[in-house]
C-alpha cells in the first residue's frame, strides 16, 4: 500500500460526510420551509374562518328582527288549517314558525361553521354557538305553544309565563328582551374572537 493511500481513504470519507451534512442541511431548510408553510395555511385558515364566522354574527340581529317582527299578514298564515277564528288567534305565532323555517339556510350555516370555528378558535366557543342556538330554539318553542293554546282557544292562565312566551316569540320590550340579550352576546363574543387576527391581517396587507 502506498503512502498516499490512507489520504485517498481520507478525503472519499471527508467528501461523504460533506454529502451528508449538505443533504442534512438541505432537508433541515426544506423542513423550516414547510413549517413556516404550514403555519401560513393555518392562519388563512383561521382568518376565512373568523370573516365568515363575523358576517354570522352580524346577520344574526337582521334574522332575529325579521323573524320576531310583531307586524304580521294574512299571507303569512294561510297555510293554516282550520275555521276563520282559529287561523286569525293562531296564525301570527303560525307566522313565526315559517319565518324561522324560511331562514333556515342561515341557521344551517351556522351548524355547519360551529365545528371549523371550534377545531381553530378552541372547544370553548362551543358556547359562544350555544347562544344562537338557545335563542332560536326559545323562539321557536314559544311560538309553538302560543299557536296550539291559541288555536284552541284556551289560553295560558299564568299571565307572568304568557308574558313570558310572548316576550320570546316579538321584540316588543327592549329592555327585558333576553333573545336579544343572546343575539348581541353572540355577536360581540364572534367578535372578539375574530376580530384581532383580521385586523392584524389588514395591518399587515396595509
Amino acid at each position: 500500500m502506498s503512502f498516499a493511500d490512507p489520504w485517498i481513504f481520507g478525503w472519499t470519507q471527508l467528501l461523504t460526510i460533506i454529502g451528508f451534512v449538505l443533504t442534512g442541511g438541505i432537508a433541515f431548510a426544506g423542513f423550516r420551509t414547510f413549517e413556516r408553510w404550514k403555519r401560513e395555511k393555518l392562519e388563512e385558515k383561521r382568518i376565512e374562518i373568523g370573516l365568515e364566522a363575523s358576517a354570522l354574527g352580524y346577520e344574526a340581529k337582521f334574522i332575529f328582527d325579521a323573524i320576531r317582527n310583531p307586524g304580521s299578514v294574512e299571507l303569512e298564515w294561510e297555510e293554516l288549517k282550520g275555521d276563520k277564528d282559529q287561523r286569525r288567534r293562531a296564525g301570527p305565532f303560525f307566522a313565526i314558525l315559517k319565518r324561522l323555517e324560511k331562514n333556515s339556510e342561515y341557521f344551517e350555516r351556522v351548524w355547519k361553521l360551529q365545528p371549523r370555528f371550534m377545531a381553530v378558535f378552541g372547544k370553548s366557543t362551543a358556547a359562544t354557538f350555544m347562544k344562537i342556538h338557545q335563542a332560536r330554539s326559545s323562539v321557536q318553542v314559544s311560538a309553538g305553544m302560543l299557536m296550539r293554546a291559541a288555536y284552541r282557544n284556551e289560553p295560558y292562565r299564568d299571565d307572568q309565563f304568557r308574558r313570558k312566551l310572548e316576550a320570546a316569540v316579538w321584540n316588543s320590550d327592549a329592555e327585558n328582551d333576553e333573545i336579544g340579550t343572546l343575539i348581541s352576546d353572540f355577536e360581540k363574543a364572534i367578535e372578539a374572537q375574530c376580530f384581532p387576527i383580521i385586523r392584524q391581517k389588514l395591518r399587515g396587507e396595509g
